[in-house]
């Protein structure tokens, strides 16, 4: 266990600086994939086991293994570098923090009882344990609050409320005078909580010098890859992200897939790309013929979520998750009670509906679109021969004209 609140000070290969962090931002996208596909804590847990072993092991210092202090260094090493990497933005910061809490606390919980007892005690925390003459005073009050029944002796410890505010919102502490009164099986949250208050400390510290790091060539281009890859990690280090099987789509190759995608669909996910938005009906559109080509609720909403990155968690889930549920016929009446969901538009429906309005881009672009928007927007998806370009939109314009 380790709060890293000394940076490392010897020497690496830069391609050792390189491959550790991208290592550590494999580790934490796919605790963010958990979070976005909803899993409980248990499925995160036994999800992330196999990761962590591939990626970051961490052997107990208890262990025979003759890997343990390469294994610390790379760990410490790792997160200093994203440290740097993530320290640039506000939005960067807090998504850094709380993967990085996530990941304390998973480690916390497989360490070594002794070891995690070990590393407790050793820490310089803010608490102090409840003495006898307190506990008798408000052992009625203790119980109550934190939900012990049990008549065999327990501790308790006395924190400033602030710094437990999931036991004060659960309300899993007893509140007197500005001081919480927790109960010694709640210890990890407090550490826990320590850990992430110290790291967003030391974040917005390290953001005010990382324009320092401007200088050094060799450093700031794979500073920027890595918070790069980290605002769409599917982009840049996720191995998956190549086409891979395309009849078995993820949300990890739906980038890599777009560039086969009818002109109406990659118009949409340019725009999702450019604006890390959609508005309902493109939404909608989209996301029914991503259902169309296989792609799953789970990576669908994995998808959504990744492509919304601007929108905070609980935006996401009160006003777009419930849509995509919907669309999947996982929620709602009727045909969806059945399972189905709603089907993919055909052309003859996006050629019949009302045309989009200002800001929205789905429907057909071949019947929205001004010829001179249209053949812009071929040459964009790699249609070069501009001659044929102006001949196809004006025909597409005339038929326009003659259907209205």
């Amino acid at each position: 266990m380790n709060f890293y609140l000394t940076p490392p000070t010897g020497d690496i290969a830069l391609e050792q600086f390189e491959e550790w962090a991208i290592a550590r931002l494999k580790v934490l996208a796919e605790l963010e994939a958990c979070q976005f596909r909803n899993r409980s804590p248990a499925e995160t847990e036994e999800y992330m086991k196999p990761v962590l072993e591939k990626y970051m092991r961490l052997s107990s210092n208890a262990s025979r293994s003759s890997e343990v202090e390469a294994e610390r260094k790379r760990d410490h090493y790792s997160h200093w570098t994203l440290r740097l990497a993530f320290s640039s933005t506000a939005d960067l910061r807090q998504r850094f923090a709380r993967l990085e809490a996530q990941l304390f606390r998973l480690r916390m919980q497989w360490d070594d009882a002794r070891e995690r007892r070990a590393f407790i005690d050793s820490l310089a925390m803010s608490w102090e344990t409840v003495s006898e003459e307190e506990r008798a005073q408000w052992r009625t009050e203790l119980k109550a609050a934190t939900r012990v029944w049990s008549d065999e002796e327990e501790s308790w410890f006395k924190v400033a409320w602030e710094n437990v505010p999931e036991l004060v919102e659960r309300r899993q502490c007893l509140l007197k005078r500005g001081v919480a009164y927790v109960h010694v099986r709640e210890q990890s949250t407090m550490v826990v909580n320590e850990f992430s208050r110290q790291l967003e400390s030391g974040l917005e510290l390290a953001g005010r010098f990382l324009p320092r790091m401007d200088e050094d060539n060799r450093l700031s281009p794979i500073l920027h890859h890595l918070s790069q890859s980290f605002v769409a990690p599917d982009a840049g280090y996720s191995e998956s992200s190549s086409i891979g099987d395309i009849t078995i789509p993820t949300a990890a190759s739906v980038d890599g897939l777009s560039q086969h995608f009818p002109l109406c669909m990659q118009n949409l996910h340019r725009e999702l790309r450019k604006n890390s938005h959609l508005k309902h009906f493109g939404r909608l559109q989209f996301t029914l013929f991503l259902k169309g080509i296989g792609l799953s609720l789970e990576e669908s909403i994995l998808f959504w979520r990744k492509s919304f990155k601007l929108v905070a968690d609980d935006k996401f889930k009160s006003e777009y998750l419930y849509n995509i549920r919907h669309s999947y016929g996982d929620v709602g009446g009727d045909a969806n009670r059945r399972g189905r969901g709603y089907t993919p538009y055909s052309c003859q429906k996006l050629l019949t509906e009302a045309p989009p309005s200002s800001g929205q881009a789905h429907g057909c672009p071949y019947r929205t679109y001004a010829p001179d928007n249209l053949i812009a927007l071929l040459q964009n998806v790699g249609v070069t021969d501009r001659p044929l370009l102006q001949g196809r939109a004006i025909g597409f314009s005339s038929m326009r004209i003659g259907a209205s």
